[in-house]
């Protein structure tokens, strides 16, 4: 009897060691294809820091260095110079 709470102890411990190391596992660097935009503050992991301001605009590119972020939906290309305006409910 003893040697079933043994072998179950450490059948346990292995299964939770294996759970913390899969979750160990550096990821690249993700920045999503949303946003939450009712607030503002700093937000930082590791090296990098990125802060925002309530009501501040989204779109745009901000360097530094050798670093760029383009912000906005869909940022991936330029950033035209005229305003586009996108209203899918007025006919």
């Amino acid at each position: 009897m003893k040697r079933n709470y043994i072998v179950f102890f450490v059948t346990v411990v292995l299964c939770l060691l294996l759970v913390g190391v899969v979750t160990a596992v550096p990821t690249a660097l993700n920045i999503p294809w949303w946003t939450m935009d009712n607030g503002g503050g700093t937000s930082s992991g590791g090296g990098y820091t990125l802060s925002g301001t309530i009501g501040q605009p989204e779109v745009g590119i901000v360097q530094s260095g050798s670093y760029t972020l383009g912000s906005g939906f869909w940022q991936g290309g330029e950033i035209p110079d005229t305003n586009l305006i996108f209203l899918p409910l007025i006919q």
